[in-house]
């Protein structure tokens, strides 16, 4: 999940060298809050995909999965947020096009 934080420090410098303008202070914030919980639910699926291993009932392969489907979801989200900015920075960007 580094490449999601590498993501992230290209976008905040990008901004840095457009004064500032492309991303509001709010949403980096906010990214960085939600990069910072990458560690969690990167824990989170390694704990999932180790118990998922070792599971032989049904009832607790399918409740692993259904953990594991809710994990992916988090990092799912995680990544659609950042999607997120960066279609905010390329119309930014089309708006200033005409300075």
């Amino acid at each position: 999940m580094d490449n999601i934080s590498g993501v992230f420090e290209v976008l905040k410098k990008v901004n840095e060298k457009n004064n500032f303008n492309l991303i509001s202070n709010q949403i980096l914030e906010e990214e960085l809050d939600n990069i910072n919980d990458l560690a969690e639910i990167n824990d989170k699926l390694t704990h999932v995909l180790h118990c998922l291993s070792q599971e032989r009932e049904r009832e607790d392969l399918r409740n692993k999965l259904a953990e594991l489907h809710l994990v992916i979801a988090d990092i799912e989200w995680q990544y659609d947020q950042l999607h997120d900015i960066i279609r905010q920075v390329i119309g930014n960007l089309a708006d200033g096009l005409g300075d």
